[in-house]
């Protein structure tokens, strides 16, 4: 089965890793910050409270906490949680790669990134388009058919020979998807000089 151990790099992950330390931090100075001043009752002083607990500072850490995760994601083209294009291509994908060694899963190029012998096959974006690596010899041939397209690294920055992105519309049947999977795990027992494999 293809191992998803890389999957802990991803931004949704790290979210939901974080969110405890962070949430807990906010209630820690909450609740300091509720204690009650001398003579009352038994509590501490608000100024006595180390700042790194106050209500406001804990909330508004949680808050930049937040917007810095949302800013990487919209830097690097991705988002914390997949869609559901993107969930449903990249389980295709998974399945069809059952077969392969040496897999695993990591975020790049604004997807999610099926890597084998530690080098890129294809990446499901979150549209459900999919970039596939091919020989760059191939390229031109590849773009002739339906659905391919040159692949960007952002609005108008060409990634060049040897990376195609293919359209979600032309990958609906298992047929098409695995065409594409076959260019790609080729050129990769190429390039990695690798043998076996049942491919896609």
């Amino acid at each position: 089965m293809v191992s998803t151990g890389a999957s802990k790099t991803t931004l949704w992950e790290l979210s939901v890793s974080l969110a405890p330390c962070a949430v807990s931090c906010a209630v820690i100075g909450l609740t300091a910050s509720s204690r009650s001043a001398p003579g009352t009752h038994s509590g501490y002083v608000r100024r006595s409270v180390p700042r790194f607990f106050d209500p406001d500072r804990s909330a508004r850490g949680v808050l930049l906490w937040a917007g810095s995760l949302r800013a990487v994601a919209r830097r690097w083209g991705c988002s914390v949680i997949p869609t559901q294009a993107q969930a449903d291509l990249v389980q295709r994908v998974r399945e069809l790669l059952v077969g392969e060694p040496s897999t695993r899963e990591v975020s790049m190029f604004g997807g999610r990134a099926f890597m084998v012998a530690e080098s890129m096959v294809v990446s499901a974006h979150r549209s459900g388009d999919l970039l596939v690596r091919v020989p760059a010899e191939r390229h031109d041939e590849l773009l002739a058919r339906p659905g391919a397209e040159q692949a960007e690294m952002g609005t108008g920055r060409t990634m060049g020979p040897g990376w195609v992105t293919v359209s979600a519309a032309t990958l609906e049947s298992v047929a098409d998807l695995s065409a594409w999977l076959d260019i790609a795990l080729d050129h990769n027992r190429a390039v990695t000089g690798r043998d076996g494999g049942t491919g896609a």
